[in-house]
């Protein structure tokens, strides 16, 4: 059964990495580059979207944080460093329908990471359409 086991995780571990390529596949990155906290964050963005939303195909994802101040507040106010990268995607054609309608395009989808120190690794605090 341990051999059964390896087989179906290696199984997962393939189809994970498919739908890690389609997601990220033709996304504009707009985000500091050889940052290792950053690509963690990516990171952390990737692996949500394979888990909640593997129908989407991130067009953009990009550092932001106009508009958020109140929202940033909140966690500076604690000591806490903040990032918030904003994603642009699509959801397929023949996506399940759920909350995002297939064949549509959004803009401004939102992932909020903190951190105690810049020697830190960034934690998602939120995500969403925080404004």
């Amino acid at each position: 059964t341990l051999l059964a086991s390896s087989a179906a995780s290696d199984v997962y571990k393939r189809q994970e990495e498919k739908a890690s390529e389609k997601i990220l596949a033709d996304a504009v990155i707009d985000l500091p580059e050889n940052d290792p906290a950053i690509d963690r964050a990516v990171k952390i963005i990737e692996e949500n979207l394979i888990k909640e939303m593997p129908d989407c195909h991130v067009t953009s994802l990009h550092e932001n944080d106009a508009g958020y101040a109140p929202l940033l507040q909140k966690y500076e106010d604690k000591g806490l460093e903040t990032l918030i990268i904003d994603m642009d995607f699509y959801v397929e054609e023949d996506a399940e329908p759920g909350v995002f309608t297939p064949g549509t395009s959004y803009e401004g989808y939102s992932w909020m990471f903190t951190r105690e120190s810049k020697d830190d690794t960034w934690t998602l605090e939120e995500n969403g359409f925080l404004l």
